[in-house]
């Protein structure tokens, strides 16, 4: 059975499309997607396997908070791709580390769905990313609308160079010389000038103009209450007019391009479906599938025709019920919910080709009253999935039987099902769970032992006395000085290995509490090696480590005197015990003299030089 699950994701050749459970996978990746409630809120919980993984395993990716539209899910592109109910459009890469430890997953986000529309089906594939939505408000529809271009305005040179090809002359020649394209907007208002050159009579603006004064000005009566009644009804007439036509709502198929989310034609009298869903193609527009009335079942595929156009194909079914669609080999699989039971639910498979529903039998999954599903498609077959799913394999004695992520069987284009097989969270092994806290132990233990032998018992033997001006340093300064040497190592491994500090420090560290395999500690060995190495060589040379030279600091013996080369080497090589078992840095606060293991081991400390004080000039006698 394992086997089978890992040939199926194998063979998975093209995107697929879940409808009630997010369930999808592409050519090298199945995905698990589903709701859950975490400690700081709802939250979105994922699981990815790929053709090479562990069959029937399935790793958890980190949870993404918040909640997911419902039919938000689509992979495609080696990428799993969510759109969240506020409309962000999420993505999570699956990369394979290095040495064999699992599975990590780059964070990305892409142009958000517009505001005032509802998602009815998501897909994602070779072409890109598509939606299908339906627009609820017409500003919606203006910010997905394409605006054809403004006509290009010509230039003079290009008028000339016209006007000489109708004329049949050479495009250089300026028959007219003066010639320009008149401009409307900006030629000057003029009043056309008096032939006797005399200037305009201005009117007399007094209060007393009578008589000749207004002769030729046209009469204005003022406006009438009447007048002022009746633009106000008729702005009313339009506002009511405008209110009388409310917005339709209308659906519209998204292309995500670099610019955002760009609407491409959908079928003439598309309408308002019930019910409608996308199938991802493995090149240009999707499959659009609708059915068009509730009570009988009808189903209707718009396939993509040349020149933008689509062409429609009916297909007739007996009964109804909930359904989703996925492609299987270039075609489509139909898988339709028959009936359900408190412990199974029967789906009904059929094979749309060529007008005709081609029936691939029944399947049945063990699995709850609540149960989610879902179908995806690939090579030859298709795979129903249900979540959550039943107790699949019994556990050890005394402990409870593991409930897996989901319950599988797959049906081949010739109607045969498979046998129910479960996806089971992927449980790390008992090495892997243990071998941090083991790596601890036995370096407390490798501490404490180094102590007993090689720690001076008595107290006069380990006292420090430090010359003048040479002091202990404090603390700051050594956490700094730390810092910096620790930096040329994590920069060293995340070159080699492509990781943050973070993930070097939290998720690759020996000894952090995170379970990993032994393999996946190597990025924080190599840290550790290249910081040992390092500091090891400058203070085996100069006492000092590139930190402390920043810092102002050396290393030293009980004198002041700096230290000799094999104390230097003690001290440096110990901190791979500090850096495995944080726990001993906090030697330092508790020490006497401030000293870590390593200063313990080779009797030494950590100093600096206090300033020479500024010396005092004699005042000049008056």
């Amino acid at each position: 059975m394992a086997c089978g699950l890992a040939l199926a994701l194998g063979w998975l050749a093209l995107p697929c499309a879940g409808q009630d459970l997010g369930v999808v996978a592409d050519g090298e990746h199945l995905w698990l997607v589903f709701e859950s409630q975490g400690e700081s809120g709802e939250q979105i919980e994922v699981y990815h396997r790929s053709r090479g993984d562990e069959a029937g395993r399935m790793r958890a990716a980190e949870p993404i908070p918040g909640r997911l539209r419902p039919g938000g899910v689509a992979a495609g592109g080696g990428k799993l791709v969510l759109v969240m109910d506020d409309g962000r459009v999420l993505t999570r890469a699956p990369f394979e580390q290095a040495h064999g430890w699992g599975w990590a997953f780059r964070s990305g986000e892409l142009p958000g769905l517009p505001d005032g529309c509802s998602l009815a089906s998501f897909v994602a594939g070779d072409s890109g990313v598509w939606a299908l939505v339906r627009v609820d408000v017409a500003e919606a529809l203006h910010a997905i609308e394409p605006r054809p271009a403004p006509p290009a305005q010509l230039h003079e040179g290009e008028l000339r160079r016209r006007l000489n090809l109708v004329l049949g002359l050479p495009p250089d020649v300026e028959l007219f010389p003066d010639f320009a394209p008149p401009d409307p907007d900006n030629e000057p208002d003029r009043e056309p000038e008096d032939p006797e050159g005399a200037p305009d009579e201005q009117p007399d603006a007094g209060p007393d103009t009578t008589g000749d004064a207004d002769a030729g000005v046209p009469d204005q009566p003022e406006p009438s209450i009447d007048d002022e009644d009746s633009a106000a009804n008729t702005d009313a007439d339009a506002i009511a007019d405008s209110e009388a036509e409310p917005f339709e709502p209308v659906y519209r198929l998204l292309h995500l391009e670099s610019g955002g989310w760009v609407s491409v034609p959908l079928a003439e009298g598309f309408g308002q479906p019930p019910r409608a869903a996308l199938v991802p193609r493995g090149e240009g527009r999707p499959v659009v599938v609708t059915q068009r009335d509730s009570r009988d079942w009808h189903l209707t595929l718009h396939l993509p025709g040349a020149d933008a156009g689509w062409r429609e194909v009916v297909y007739t079914l007996p009964g109804s019920g909930p359904w989703a669609v996925a492609p299987v080999s270039g075609q489509v699989v139909l898988a339709v919910e028959r009936e359900r039971s408190r412990d199974r639910v029967w789906a009904e498979l059929y094979l749309l080709r060529a007008g005709r529903a081609h029936g691939l039998g029944a399947v049945d999954l063990p699995t709850t009253s609540l149960a989610r599903w879902g179908v995806v498609g690939g090579a030859g077959e298709a795979v129903v999935l249900t979540r959550p799913g039943p107790l699949m394999q019994s556990g050890r004695e005394g402990e409870d039987p593991p409930v897996a992520l989901a319950g599988l069987r797959r049906v081949g284009l010739g109607g045969e099902p498979g046998a129910v097989e479960a996806l089971l969270p992927h449980e790390p092994t008992r090495w892997e769970k243990n071998a941090d806290w083991l790596i601890q132990i036995l370096t407390f233990a490798a501490a404490m032992l180094l102590m007993m032998l090689f720690w001076r018992r008595t107290p006069g033997m380990a006292e420090v006395r430090l010359p003048e001006r040479v002091v202990l340093a404090p603390l700051s300064r050594r956490v700094l000085s730390g810092l910096i040497d620790l930096a040329p190592g994590l920069w060293v491994a995340g070159a080699v290995y492509g990781l943050g500090a973070d993930e070097l420090l939290l998720r690759h560290w020996p000894g952090t509490p995170v379970p990993k395999p032994p393999a996946a500690m190597i990025p924080g060995w190599v840290v550790i090696a290249v910081t040992v190495g390092h500091t090891t060589a400058c203070e085996f040379i100069a006492a000092r480590s590139i930190g402390k030279w920043f810092t102002g600091l050396y290393v030293s013996d009980f004198r002041g005197v700096p230290a000799p080369p094999g104390a230097s080497v003690v001290r440096s090589i110990t901190k791979v015990l500090d850096l495995v078992a944080w726990l001993l840095l906090l030697l330092p606060l508790i020490s006497p003299y401030r000293q870590r293991l390593g200063d313990l081991l080779g009797k030494t400390v950590v100093v600096m030089r206090e300033p020479e004080p500024l010396e005092e000039q004699p005042e000049d006698e008056a």
